[in-house]
């Protein structure tokens, strides 16, 4: 049965996101869009051409419904969910229970677990998130999903669906929480010390106790009702080398979420509950070398014409300049090199434009390179827009001005365009990112009412971009959507973060003599001449009937040949292995943000090689030149990465996550537990414990236990980074 092409076309008509799946598994890259935004015309027609007898799954969110999945079979856990939410006139059923669907309005995604099987009890599924519809097939039991319910999604309107929040499914939490405790019958009432302890424990992990605290719970447990003969006291169940209750029911304890996952692992269920405790010395504790997060320091280049730029924007500025100095001098060579040099490697056109955002702070030195390209490149023509005010005023002088470099100011306008969706924003981004890749070839233009087609239209356009703004500015500027629509990615970022002491500028007369070297170089670069492409001897040129025809031919500008600097053999095998490297790490997760810049890092790396050769007056790129570059695209990415991931957060529990992490990190990567509660202590206790726990639970931290009191043998609680643990 051609389920996909038979059934899709109604959910598409009903204005419902469905997509293609294989079994219960997306295929589409990047589908979570289809949860704000319903699927083109085009997309539809061609999913259902090549996906015919797929499964269909339905994009849950705001284009379509929530769906409530019920994974229990405890009839009184039943209960308890009927009790609170009002029962859907819309519901399936696949293998185990069932799920009811409906009306989004904004609810997050939330589940109740069952740490018992390692499942939920029940899952609210919204943004993000998705369901396999009727008539698909469940790739387990090979048996169709089914409606339960006279309607279905196509007969009833959605728009009447019931309700259901967020609120809800916390007090459905609380009542399964208290019906646990309040019938321990069903989970502790075995006969025996040894057996009752057990069923406690297992019991605790399902009410999802902090481990120390079940540990706890245990020890007095055991004390109190077992006061004649206690567990964790008894020498012939435990060695005496555990000299405290603690230490045994810590074993103890261990033993038990072995066994759990033991049992997982067989059902094919994800371990989430640690396989053991990890204790840790307070040697170890005093010895802990792991590195915090510190900023690279950016590369030098080697001595030449970017050299000396950096060093006079030093000379020149009160602060450190080695970030934002780095930013202008490969904005300056971009700028220089443009259709005078390129190189090429494994089928790639390298060109010299780069677009560049610098991050400083302000009244600190951060429009110091700025200043000094507009002094160097004065009465050159490679100035251009100082900005950009629509798509029609940033490509309209292209024919007369191939190169420039625009010089933004303040550019947190630009990135708020790259995240916008007014048209005139989305027709900038999308000019810059054709510019970007079009250096080597020719720019078709843009259609405009006033202008008619191909406005702008041009050979080898050669657009480098220095852009600057605050950190504040660019948190408050970015968002997730921005990496995803690529233009973002080509950019190289540099963080200047340490401002750096007081420095008199006593050397103004060294600056001069180096300002003087650049500008003779540049006139060096200006003498030499543009190289014109032999196919640009378009024929009749010459023989063109009149003034006006000659126009015509040329009314796209001039089509260039740059001199070709070549990849010395052992940089060639460098780049080579950096290429792959890179495709390697973006593959790892092909649909975060960080995948869409990985996937840049080998082409910026080339560009970069060759602004170093020329800036040293090389002919041929060197391994010294692909190592340089291959560090200044490493550096620059490692000291913003976090910046963007703080900025692009999608919610206030992923930015807190990312916050708790941090802080974590600046402890040199260990934490005890006081300290970090402490330090998050804006959160309340519970939303601070479950989240810390998630992240326990997700290998992001390692909980470690130290030796603790000898007197009571209560140890104190560390978390560890997992990511610096070597």
């Amino acid at each position: 049965m051609n389920i996909f092409a038979d059934f899709a076309p109604k959910y598409f008509e009903k204005n419902l996101s469905v997509m293609p799946t294989n079994g219960k598994k997306p295929i589409l890259p990047g589908w979570q869009r289809l949860s704000i935004e319903t699927p083109s015309k085009d997309e539809q027609d061609q999913w259902v051409k090549k996906y015919p007898d797929y499964n269909m799954g339905l994009v849950l969110g705001q284009t379509s419904v929530v769906a409530l999945d019920i994974d229990t079979e405890d009839s009184e856990i039943l209960k308890i969910i009927e009790s609170v939410v009002t029962p859907s006139p819309v519901r399936k059923k696949g293998v185990k229970n069932y799920t009811s669907f409906y009306k989004y309005t904004g609810q997050k995604s939330q589940n109740v677990k069952d740490y018992k099987t390692g499942g939920n009890h029940l899952e609210l599924m919204a943004n993000g998130r998705q369901t396999i519809i009727p008539p698909g097939i469940h790739p387990d039991s090979k048996n169709p999903f089914i409606w339960i319910t006279p309607d279905d999604l196509l007969s009833f309107d959605i728009n009447d669906l019931p309700n259901i929040t967020n609120a809800q499914i916390d007090e459905i939490e609380k009542k399964i929480k208290e019906y646990l405790k309040d019938n321990p019958s069903n989970h502790i009432g075995t006969p025996g010390r040894n057996n009752h302890l057990k069923s406690y424990a297992a019991f605790m992990v399902g009410q999802e106790l902090p481990v120390e605290e079940a540990i706890d719970c245990l020890v007095t447990e055991d004390s109190i009702k077992f006061s004649d003969n206690p567990l964790f006291s008894d020498p012939d169940e435990f060695p005496k080398t555990h000299k405290t209750p603690y230490k045994s029911a810590e074993i103890f304890y261990t033993n038990i979420l072995k066994s759990i996952n033991r049992n997982r692992e067989t059902n094919g269920l994800h371990q989430e509950i640690p396989d053991t405790i990890k204790t840790i010395t307070e040697s170890e504790i005093k010895s802990k070398k792991i590195e915090s997060f510190i900023f690279k320091p950016y590369p030098e280049p080697r001595p030449g014409a970017m050299n000396f730029f950096i060093k006079i924007c030093k000379e020149t500025s009160k602060g450190n300049q080695d970030a934002l100095g780095l930013g202008g001098a490969l904005a300056f060579m971009a700028a220089l090199c443009s259709n005078r040099f390129r190189s090429q490697i494994k089928g790639y056109d390298i060109r010299s434009n780069l677009y560049i955002l610098n991050l400083g702070y302000s009244s600190f030195g951060k429009d110091t390179c700025q200043k000094l390209l507009g002094d160097l490149f004065d009465s050159t023509g490679l100035l251009g827009s100082f900005l950009y005010r629509s798509g029609t005023s940033l490509v309209q002088d292209l024919p007369n001005q191939q190169e420039r470099l625009d010089i933004l100011d303040e550019c947190s306008a630009l990135l708020r365009a790259m995240g916008g969706k007014d048209y005139f924003q989305a027709e900038i981004v999308e000019i810059l990112s054709n510019l970007f890749s079009r250096s080597s070839s020719k720019f078709h233009g843009i259609s405009s009412a006033g202008n008619g087609k191909q406005f702008g239209a041009c050979w080898n356009p050669s657009i480098s971009l220095l852009g600057s703004t605050t950190p504040v500015g660019f948190k408050e500027s970015m968002n997730r959507a921005m990496a995803q629509k690529g233009l973002m990615p080509r950019f190289l970022c540099f963080f200047q973060n340490d401002v750096g002491s007081y420095r008199d500028q006593n050397n103004w007369d060294q600056a001069e003599e180096l300002k003087a070297d650049l500008k003779n170089f540049v006139l060096q670069m200006f003498k030499q001449p543009k190289m014109i492409h032999p196919d640009f001897k378009v024929p009749g040129f010459r023989d063109a009937y009149n003034a006006e025809k000659q126009k015509e031919l040329l009314a796209c500008g001039t089509r260039y040949d740059p001199i070709l600097i070549s990849f010395a053999e052992n940089a060639k095998k460098l780049w080579l292995e950096y290429e792959k490297k890179c495709h390697n790490d973006g593959a790892k997760n092909p649909d975060g943000f960080e995948s869409a810049f990985i996937g840049r890092f080998a082409e910026l790396t080339a560009k970069v090689a060759l602004l170093d050769t020329i800036s040293v007056e090389d002919r041929v790129i060197g391994i010294e030149s692909v190592e340089w570059a291959l560090e200044v695209v490493e550096t620059q990415w490692h000291n913003v990465k976090r910046l963007y991931e703080l900025s692009t957060a999608e919610n206030q529990q992923e930015s807190t996550v990312l916050r708790i992490l941090d802080v974590v990190r600046n402890h040199n990567g260990l934490i005890d537990r006081r300290a970090l509660g402490r330090s998050m202590r804006f959160l309340p206790k519970k939303q601070r414990n479950e989240i810390i726990e998630d992240l326990v639970d997700t290998g992001k931290l390692l909980k470690r236990i130290g030796n603790g009191n000898p007197l009571n043998g209560k140890r104190t609680i560390y978390y560890e980074l997992v990511d610096n643990i070597e």
